[in-house]
């Protein structure tokens, strides 16, 4: 599939899957003949979880180090747990800190 479509698959903008290449997101896929890039299930899967994460707040490295473990497929539930809950609670301590701060300002 060409970038086009896959982002228009994924909800993504071309310039954002190009933006993910050039910072080792994920792989530059191969290009045809024409210099078209060509993309595979696998790169939309990638796509799909970046956009899902990314939505989540994790910050590109965080990404990065999610999709290592998502690529060893040695088990890596656990560790991506842990990821997820460090994540929550960095999130939960933030809003805290705000709702403490607009306490304090009212």
């Amino acid at each position: 599939m060409q970038i086009g479509i896959v982002a228009k698959n994924v909800g993504l903008s071309v310039d954002a899957i190009r933006f993910y290449e050039r910072n080792a997101l994920m792989p530059r896929p191969p290009r045809t003949q024409g210099g078209f890039r060509q993309y595979g299930q696998s790169d939309i899967e990638t796509l799909a979880f970046i956009r899902r994460v990314q939505g989540l707040g994790f910050k590109l490295s965080e990404i990065r180090g999610l999709l290592s473990l998502r690529g060893r497929r040695m088990q890596p539930c656990a560790p991506v747990r842990r990821r997820l809950q460090t994540k929550l609670a960095d999130v939960r301590q933030k809003l805290e800190n705000c709702e403490s701060w607009s306490v304090n300002c009212t």
